[in-house]
């Protein structure tokens, strides 16, 4: 499938040949007649020669989320499959908890899609208008690849204004109870995911919370600073 090309400039190419993700709007060189937000293109260095295949958005700060940087790799519906197969593999590595981030954006390959897992549930963020798109989609895939007992959208964040994407929350599948009860070890916790802060939880302060537990005993009262 051929693609509306878009240029960028040396320095540009040189970072997204070193893994890097996101081209700025001011590092595009030049770029065919593109008009929708979140369109896929094929990226190339100023001698025309390939970088990546990357969602593109005319609009946002952050021009171009690269998707894959293999020229012979179709981006299709079968990459997006694989990516979320690999993302959950990863995250088979974490333990004694039913809490997880299962997608995290560009780390995954990704960009602009967040997944968090909570017990039977799942907590989805669409941040870019690329990924926005394929909505339909990505919700068809979850439900293949993750059994879960709903799925609620919070794309409700500001992010999506520089994307030019409106904010939505709504349970896309199944329902999602007001509360869900997690547990990390011996710990558990109450999170809301309609009205929580982001998805609900701070999943990435799971050592934090281990951390702190060796200085508290049973029964004691601890104050949250937030510091």
């Amino acid at each position: 499938m051929a693609f509306p090309r878009v240029k960028i400039f040396p320095q540009a190419a040189k970072r997204l040949r070193n893994f890097d993700c996101w081209v700025f709007r001011d590092e595009l060189a030049t770029h065919d007649q593109i008009t929708k937000a979140g369109d896929v293109v094929e990226v190339l260095d100023g001698r025309g020669q390939f970088v990546a295949y990357a969602f593109y958005n005319p609009r946002a700060h952050i021009a171009l989320r690269v998707v894959s940087l293999l020229e012979n790799r179709s981006v299709d519906v079968g990459l997006f499959q694989e990516r979320l197969r690999q993302a959950l593999a990863r995250r088979e590595a974490i333990r004694n908890t039913n809490a997880r981030r299962l997608v995290f954006s560009e780390a995954d390959g990704l960009p602009g899609l967040i997944v968090d897992q909570y017990d039977r549930w799942l907590v989805v963020q669409f941040r870019s208008a690329g990924m926005d798109r394929l909505r339909p989609t990505i919700l068809a895939l979850l439900r293949d690849v993750v059994p879960c007992a709903g799925i609620l959208e919070r794309s409700d964040k500001e992010f999506r204004a520089d994307e030019g994407l409106e904010p939505v929350t709504r349970v896309q599948a199944g329902t999602v109870p007001e509360r869900i009860l997690i547990h990390e070890d011996d710990l558990q916790f109450w999170v809301d995911p309609h009205r929580g802060l982001k998805t609900g939880f701070y999943l990435d302060q799971r050592p934090t919370r281990r951390h702190l537990t060796a200085w508290v005993e049973p029964d004691q009262r601890v104050l949250d600073a937030f510091s």
